[in-house]
């Protein structure tokens, strides 16, 4: 079996690493360690790309990723940050019934 990245795979991965690094990491490593509250900023801004739920189908203004495409947006966002990543991944449960 082959599981190489397609172009398209590797230009959304890259997109997602250089959104964490920049934007989410940054935000992330300036937070108190044992602050309680959670900003839903990161969440906007991921929600604003449609990376949430990025299964959704085009059609209905998602991505209309596969789930190894998913996988591997999942794994960037956990590289950064992984309580983010898991309000991705509940999120992905949560829709794909739908």
């Amino acid at each position: 079996m082959d599981f190489s990245l397609t172009k398209e795979q590797e230009k959304i991965i890259q997109q997602v690493r250089e959104l964490c690094q920049n934007e989410i990491h940054p935000y992330f490593t300036s937070r108190n360690i044992g602050e309680i509250d959670f900003d839903l900023w990161p969440i906007k801004l991921l929600g604003e790309l449609n990376l949430v739920c990025p299964t959704i189908p085009k059609e209905y203004g998602g991505l209309g990723l596969d789930i190894f495409t998913t996988a591997l947006v999942i794994e960037e966002i956990a590289a950064c940050w992984p309580g983010l990543a898991a309000v991705i991944d509940t999120n992905l449960h949560a829709v794909q019934p739908l």
